[in-house]
């Protein structure tokens, strides 16, 4: 069983090291559309020889709009070559108790094509050590709409994803059959370390925006004034429960 990955990067050292951990293990390629890295992402990703990096688009008058052609397109050039796709963003980890690996080759022998996660907003107050697994250290978070991203999907029963821009929600065509019931889980870890990671990481992608981004009201949440993004650390802080209790 063949598994690929697609993602995009810019600057992605402080979570970098976690997402690598976490899914060369599992994962036989990763394609990486990198934004002009210029903090040792591209150095670090082109180490990895199941790694391609490759630039990213033109982006136009929006960023948003390109990272959605390459989440619509990407990975259907793995038909034929892979049996499963990872579409992910570089902060988002997909998990099952089993190992995905495992869980996807019971899902391909039952007829599944499309994993439809429970989606996790995950918070945490620091980074733990290197070699430290992140779903490990930090497993306080709180279930989100929107957060349920179908992101791992065979691409050789599924047409078209129909994602919306941030992948949000989706609708599959194609033979698009849902795993069921439900075992996996999505863990979004965007916010953790406010002061040290959030904060800045989220300010200086709102910096990145193009002007048909703003115009169009797309990837908003990178605008967000300080105390908005206060807020929405404080209150998933004070919400968030073990994801992986029973």
């Amino acid at each position: 069983m063949k598994i690929d990955l697609y993602t995009i990067a810019w600057n992605e050292m402080r979570m970098l090291p976690y997402f690598l951990d976490y899914y060369l293990p599992w994962v036989d390629r990763l394609v990486v559309f990198d934004d002009g890295s210029d903090d040792g992402t591209r150095e670090r990703l082109a180490a990895h020889a199941n790694v391609e990096v490759r630039p990213f688009p033109e982006k136009g008058e929006s960023f948003a709009l390109a990272a959605h052609d390459i989440w619509q397109n990407a990975w259907k050039e793995s038909r034929g070559r892979a049996d499963w796709v990872v579409v992910s963003n570089i902060d988002e980890f997909i998990w099952h108790a089993d190992g995905m690996r495992p869980y996807l080759e019971r899902c391909r022998n039952a007829g599944a094509t499309v994993i439809h996660p429970r989606g996790y907003e995950m918070v945490g107050e620091a980074f733990p050590p290197p070699g430290t697994p992140l779903t490990q250290a930090l497993r306080r978070g709180v279930p989100m709409y929107g957060c349920d991203k179908r992101q791992v999907f065979d691409p050789n029963a599924i047409v078209h994803m129909g994602y919306v821009p941030g992948r949000h929600s989706a609708n599959p065509s194609g033979r698009a059959v849902d795993a069921l019931p439900v075992e996996t889980r999505l863990l979004h870890y965007k916010y953790v370390d406010y002061h040290g990671y959030h904060l800045p990481r989220q300010t200086a992608l709102g910096a990145r925006l193009r002007p048909g981004d703003r115009t169009r009201g797309l990837a908003a949440q990178y605008d967000w004034p300080e105390p908005h993004r206060r807020a929405a650390y404080e209150w998933l802080d004070l919400h968030a429960t073990d994801v992986f209790a029973p």
